[in-house]
């Protein structure tokens, strides 16, 4: 019968532990090799599809469109419109301008610039001024704010105004106006003529110059405006001095000339730095209508 040896026995096991220990070890290095191999693969799928991505990505072109398009000419009168020959100077004011930030007044303002005589129908009444009511229709104004300003302006009614038009009815042109919800439009009353005010460039405040035209990859049109702001000061020779600014607080000073009389163009083409103003407008329906404008120093 053999001998029971205690040493045999821990050698034993001894050895099964280490065993045990080595297994682990192992187990937990492949584990950590596939979690490494994971990691790198989904670095190198991830680095790949950006890289990928950014070289197939389309990328977006502006297209040159000539300034004398009729599209452009168009566009370029709508944000120009000003009544008695004067233009408006919202956008040349204001940095920035979207459609929030007309106010319900000034929607009216730029709207009614396409309204024509023939919109106008005579109610057969009579006013205590013995003058005509002519009434323009819910239907006409909605048109004419989508088409300045596009499908989704909002506007009030509830709102008294007095609009020269570039119309003459019955030898006026100045329109009184007042909602009707009963008669669902503007019963309208033409009280005087005012002639528009015939200036050239030097009499105005603000000079422009429309030098730009584009579209992107989206069909949306682009305009871009030279703009200068002027002051006029009479001298005592009667010339007149005229200080040329870049900006409308007017204290960035471009130039200074003396001219015998106001009655002479600005030519913007002799100043480069000048401001410029960036219009852009959408298009619904093949039809392009203000977006926004931007003041670019």
């Amino acid at each position: 019968m053999d001998e029971f040896k205690i040493g045999d026995n821990i050698e034993e096991q001894n050895s099964e532990v280490v065993l045990n220990r080595l297994k682990k070890k192992r187990k937990i290095a492949i584990i950590i090799v596939i979690i490494i191999s994971i990691i790198i693969g989904l670095t190198t799928f991830f680095v790949s599809n950006l890289i990928f991505n950014k070289e197939t990505q389309p990328v977006e072109v502006d297209y040159t469109v000539d300034i004398n398009d009729e599209n452009v000419q168009i566009l370029y009168q709508y944000v120009t419109y000003g009544t008695k020959g004067i233009r408006n100077n919202k956008f040349v004011n204001e940095e920035k301008v979207v459609l929030d930030n007309f106010s319900n007044e000034e929607k009216f303002f730029y709207a009614l610039q396409f309204a024509q005589a023939s919109d106008f129908e005579f109610t057969g009444e009579i006013n205590e001024n013995k003058n005509k009511v002519y009434l323009i229709t819910d239907k006409k104004i909605k048109k004419y704010m989508q088409l300045f300003f596009g499908p989704n302006v909002k506007y009030r009614n509830d709102i008294i105004l007095s609009y020269p038009f570039s119309f003459i009815i019955n030898g006026k042109n100045v329109g009184e106006m007042k909602y009707s919800d009963a008669k669902g439009g503007f019963e309208t009353v033409f009280t005087e003529l005012q002639e528009d005010t015939k200036q050239e460039d030097i009499t105005n405040d603000v000079v422009g110059e429309l030098v730009k035209a584009y579209s992107d990859a989206k069909n949306k049109l682009y305009l871009e405006e030279k703009i200068v702001y002027i002051t006029q000061t009479k001298n005592e020779d009667n010339t007149y001095k005229i200080d040329i600014y870049k900006d409308r607080n007017k204290t960035n000073l471009i130039d200074t000339k003396t001219v015998n009389n106001l009655n002479d163009k600005l030519d913007l083409s002799r100043y480069n730095d000048t401001t410029t103003i960036k219009y852009s407008f959408g298009i619904s329906a093949s039809v392009y209508y203000f977006e926004s404008s931007e003041i670019l120093m």
